[in-house]
C-alpha cells in the first residue's frame, strides 16, 4: 500500500492564506495600517484575515488530494508582494505622493470639487469670532467651508498645523501648511490646505512641518482668487502622530 503524497500545490495555497492573514493583523497591530486606507477599513481587514485562517484549515483537509497533479510553479509570484509587504516598512505619504496620483498638490477649485462631493454633511458657517484652530477632528469640515463660503471667514484669525509644501505657481513668499486627506485609501489622497503667504517662505524646507498663525483674507493665483493665510508667525513643530485627516 503506497504512502499519500503531500499536495504542494495545496501546501502553497495555505501558506500563501496564512501570510495574508498575518500581514492584515500585523499591521492593524503596529498601527501602520492607517497608512495605506481609512481605519474605518479595519473591520474589513479583520474579516479577510478570519476568512482565510478558515480557507486555510478546510484546504489542511485535501493536503494530500490529488497529489499527482503538475506542480504549479506560478504559486510562487503572490508570495513576492507577500514578502515586500513584510520586508519594507510603511513609509509616509507627502505631496509628491498625491501628486503621483494625479491629485492636486493644494487646494484649488479641483480640489474644493473634491471636498464637496465627499462630504456628506450639512454645511456650518461659524460666526467670524474667536480663532479658528484646525485640527484632525475638524479640518476637513472647516476646510470644505471655508472654500465654499471664503466671505465670512476674511478676517477671522486662524491656527494650523501641516507639513510645507511648494508649487511652481506660488511666489518664494508662498506656501502651504497642508494635510493630507484620506476618504477610502492612498489611491484617493487629496493634498489639502490654504495658500500662505510668509515673507519668509522661501527659507522653510518642503516636507517639514510647522505651525502658522495668521488672518483669513485672499490671494490670486493663476486669475483664481482664493482664500488664503496672512503669517502673523511660523514655527518648526514635530510630525503629528496622526498625520492623515480621515473625513469619515
Amino acid at each position: 500500500m503506497s504512502k499519500a503524497k503531500l499536495n504542494l500545490n495545496v501546501l502553497l495555497k495555505i501558506l500563501l492564506l496564512l501570510g495574508f492573514s498575518i500581514l492584515f493583523i500585523f499591521k492593524i497591530a503596529n498601527g501602520t495600517a492607517n497608512k495605506y486606507v481609512n481605519p474605518r477599513i479595519f473591520i474589513f481587514m479583520v474579516f479577510s484575515s478570519v476568512l482565510m485562517l478558515i480557507c486555510a484549515g478546510i484546504l489542511c483537509f485535501k493536503l494530500f488530494e490529488n497529489s499527482n497533479e503538475k506542480f504549479k510553479k506560478s504559486l510562487f509570484i503572490y508570495f513576492f508582494p507577500l514578502l515586500l509587504a513584510f520586508v519594507f516598512p510603511a513609509v509616509s505619504f507627502n505631496a509628491a505622493s498625491a501628486s503621483d496620483y494625479g491629485n492636486s498638490a493644494y487646494v484649488s477649485q479641483k480640489t474644493n470639487t473634491i471636498l464637496k462631493k465627499e462630504n456628506k454633511q450639512e454645511e456650518t458657517i461659524k460666526e467670524n469670532s474667536g480663532k479658528l484652530v484646525l485640527d484632525e477632528k475638524n479640518f476637513y469640515t472647516e476646510m470644505y467651508s471655508i472654500y465654499s463660503n471664503p466671505e465670512l471667514y476674511l478676517g477671522k484669525e486662524i491656527e494650523v498645523v501641516g507639513f510645507v509644501f511648494k508649487d511652481d505657481n506660488f511666489s518664494k513668499n508662498q506656501f502651504v501648511p497642508a494635510r493630507l486627506v484620506m476618504v477610502c485609501c492612498a489611491a484617493d489622497m487629496v493634498t489639502s490646505g490654504l495658500v500662505c503667504n510668509y515673507d519668509k517662505a522661501y527659507e522653510l524646507e518642503e516636507n517639514s512641518w510647522v505651525k502658522v498663525s495668521g488672518v483669513i483674507e485672499e490671494t490670486e493665483i493663476n486669475g483664481e482668487t482664493l482664500p488664503c493665510i496672512m503669517a502673523k508667525s511660523v514655527e518648526s513643530v514635530s510630525k503629528p502622530q496622526q498625520e492623515y485627516i480621515y473625513p469619515y
